[in-house]
């Protein structure tokens, strides 16, 4: 019996060695905890980078559903047909000179804060847009003269964020 106590009092003492053997050794290279400072701070600040966009993208959708659904400011040429008609897609944002920009309405632009501002342009960047450019409503006039009261253009006027160039 003593022999067995023994054996059992070995066979703990093995396994409480074997479960502080690793910080013993580290302890026995100066290692102590500090590894688990720089995770945390790094894991911190990686926390910190991140941009959360959700404001950016509401006011975004706030824009796109009025001028592309409500003032119906989205459609531009896709392509010619053979009679010479053309052939219209939506298209939000759109490029303009090789550059994707946001083309809206001085008023949409005028209408929303300064925070939304920033984080619309937040967004905008963060989805490769390159500049909001904002101009005047009225109806379309084709390239005889004639114009089309039931279908309304945006003029091109300004450039209120981002590159202008």
């Amino acid at each position: 019996m003593k022999n067995l106590r023994l054996k059992l009092s070995l066979f703990v003492l093995f396994i409480i060695i074997i479960s502080f053997l690793p910080n013993i050794l580290d302890a026995l290279n100066g290692n102590n905890s500090q590894k688990t400072i720089p995770i945390k701070q790094e894991q911190e600040s990686i926390t910190i980078k991140e941009t959360d966009y959700t404001k950016g993208k509401v006011v975004f959708d706030r824009i796109k559903d009025t001028v592309c659904e409500k003032l119906n400011l989205c459609w531009i040429t896709q392509k010619h047909k053979s009679d010479g008609k053309r052939i219209l897609k939506k298209e939000f944002p759109t490029t303009w000179g090789n550059k994707s920009v946001l083309l809206i309405p001085k008023n949409e632009w005028i209408a929303i804060s300064d925070k939304e501002q920033q984080d619309l342009g937040a967004y905008l960047k963060h989805i490769g847009i390159d500049s909001i450019i904002v101009g005047k409503v009225k109806p379309a006039e084709y390239s005889d003269g004639s114009i089309n009261p039931n279908r309304n253009i945006i003029t091109v006027d300004e450039t209120v964020w981002g590159s202008s160039n």
